[in-house]
C-alpha cells in the first residue's frame, strides 16, 4: 500500500515528506485514504484489480462534471492505468454541514442536471462499480 501511495504522490508531482496516512470509509470497491504531505492533503483511492481504464474514465467524468461549474468537484492530480496498481489521487476536500447543506446540494445537483449537451449519456463505455456499462 505504501508503494502505491508513494507512486501516486510522485505522479501528482509531490515529493514532500509524508506526514499522515489514514484509511477512510466510503465506497465498497476501492481502498480509500487521506494522505497528507508537507505540501498538501489528498484523497487517494486504489484498486489492484481495477480494469486498466477504470480510473482514467473516472477522472474524465469528474472533469466533465467540474466543467459544468455547478457542483464542486475535487481536482484530480493523477491516476494510474497500470495493471495491479490502479489509483486515483485528488484534492482532499474538507466538508462542513450546516442547516443549508442539503438544500444547497439539491440546488447544485438540479443545476448540474440542467446542463445541456448534444447527446445523453457518456460517449465512452464506463463502469458502474466494476461492472461494464455501455
Amino acid at each position: 500500500m505504501k508503494k502505491i501511495i508513494a507512486e501516486a504522490l510522485r505522479a501528482a508531482g509531490d515529493f514532500g515528506v509524508i506526514e499522515n496516512i489514514r484509511k477512510v470509509s466510503g465506497g465498497d470497491i476501492n481502498e480509500s485514504y487521506f494522505v497528507q504531505t508537507e505540501n498538501q492533503t489528498y484523497f487517494l483511492k486504489y484498486n489492484l484489480e481495477a480494469p486498466e481504464d477504470f480510473f482514467r474514465l473516472e477522472a474524465e467524468g469528474l472533469q466533465l462534471i467540474r466543467d459544468t461549474n455547478t457542483v464542486r468537484v475535487p481536482k484530480v492530480f493523477a491516476y494510474s492505468e497500470n495493471s495491479n496498481e490502479g489509483f486515483l489521487i485528488m484534492e482532499w476536500v474538507n466538508g462542513k454541514k450546516d442547516d443549508n447543506t442539503e438544500k444547497l446540494l439539491g440546488q447544485k445537483l438540479a443545476a448540474l442536471h440542467k446542463s445541456h449537451f448534444v447527446y445523453h449519456g457518456y460517449s465512452k463505455n464506463t463502469y458502474i462499480g466494476t461492472l461494464p456499462q455501455t
